[in-house]
């Protein structure tokens, strides 16, 4: 019976997590080029804590996936067997966790300051300062995580679990119920409350109209990023403070079965939070709907351009190494003609090998034909040419 339930939890950690990896690493790719390629958000600091949160969920997906390989193909994650993957687990899991749990957090908290009615509130946060917080707390929670991870050991019977008794009353009455639970789901909601009556407040303040449509938008936005936070995560933060006070021997396998079922779902909720904010997003702005196309368009326009650019870049150059190359002459001109065709901005000349010209300017070479020689006639060019060429 033991073995039966957890095939079903390893079939459901399987599929539940190659579908929330999947869709969650392309939609948080997506989140990225919109808060960084559109110019409506570009300096705008609660999209840069998004675009942050958008990389930390990105890298914590990829860890998920790496989880979800793993027990796929040895049937666990590996971590009751290799004390150093049993510390590093957690040691990632905990920084990409809490980075962007607290990520969160100054989102909502940032948006209810730029929208205050007090100008010295609503102006003490700068672009600056937001770049400042984000490296402050990220350099914060990998020393938390890793100190963390030290006290993370093989435990007999019970596999990775946390040996030193003190620190794991802190883990257990403070990390998951309150770092990754009730203080971030208290603070995202408070502020998303508070920036939500500021602007409703907007109106009657003398705004430009494309600032109240993003403050509206980027409220509603947190809004709801912060309850989906309350509801996916407080089931897996209670299961695992009573995983942690209580934990299930293997000797008991049905119980550590069932035990391991139950985290398994509870997990794949709590994943949900790193995957569905692009989703939420739409969801909460009909103005976020039109963005992500409009973001991807200008990402394949100023590559297409790049491109073009470099390739008109290599051009010139090949042109102007072939002048070099070619001495001065000091025999008498010709007069040919050849016939050419434009491609772009640059003329070749058909009949005449490793000739070209460029913005309707013989660029062969100054040296070997005079620009005043060259006329235009009907997709002709009668170019005054050296006998030795």
């Amino acid at each position: 019976m033991s073995a039966q339930v957890l095939d079903v939890a390893s079939k459901y950690s399987l599929y539940s997590g190659s579908i929330i990896c999947s869709l969650g690493i392309v939609r948080n790719v997506i989140n990225i080029l919109v808060f960084t390629q559109l110019k409506l958000f570009r300096n705008n600091r609660c999209a840069f804590y998004l675009t942050v949160e958008s990389i930390s969920n990105i890298f914590y997906l990829l860890y998920s996936i790496t989880i979800t390989i793993l027990i796929s193909i040895y049937g666990d994650d590996g971590t009751g067997r290799f004390l150093i993957w049993c510390k590093l687990r957690y040691i990632i899991a905990q920084t990409f966790a809490l980075t962007t749990f607290t990520m969160i957090c100054c989102t909502t908290a940032d948006e209810y300051f730029s929208t205050n009615y007090l100008y010295n509130l609503r102006y003490m946060c700068t672009l600056k300062l937001a770049r400042y917080l984000a490296f402050v707390f990220i350099c914060i929670w990998i020393i938390h995580s890793v100190i963390l991870g030290l006290f993370f050991n093989l435990v007999p019977s019970i596999g990775c679990a946390i040996s030193n008794q003190i620190y794991l009353r802190y883990t257990t009455y403070f990390t998951y119920p309150v770092l990754t639970g009730l203080l971030p789901i208290a603070i995202s909601l408070l502020f998303s409350l508070l920036a939500y009556q500021n602007v409703r407040r907007i109106v009657r303040r003398q705004l430009p109209i494309v600032r109240r449509r993003l403050d509206r938008q980027i409220t509603a936005m947190c809004f709801i990023r912060g309850i989906a936070y309350g509801c996916l995560a407080t089931p897996y933060v209670s299961y695992r403070v009573y995983a942690l006070s209580y934990p299930i021997s293997r000797s008991e396998p049905l119980q550590f079965a069932i035990g391991q079922l139950i985290q398994d779902i509870f997990t794949s909720l709590a994943s949900l939070n790193f995957a569905i904010s692009f989703y939420l997003f739409i969801i909460s702005s009909s103005h976020f709907r039109r963005q992500p196309v409009k973001s991807i368009r200008e990402t394949v326009r100023n590559i297409t351009t790049d491109l073009t650019l470099e390739g008109m870049r290599h051009i010139d150059y090949t042109i102007e190494m072939e002048a070099k190359s070619i001495s001065r002459p000091t025999s008498l001109y010709t007069t040919d003609t050849y016939d050419i065709t434009k491609i772009g901005n640059v003329w070749f000349l058909q009949n005449s090998a490793n000739k070209q010209c460029i913005l309707d300017k013989c660029a062969v070479c100054v040296c070997v034909v005079n620009e005043d020689l060259c006329l235009f006639c009907e997709l002709k060019y009668r170019l005054g040419n050296r006998k030795n060429i």
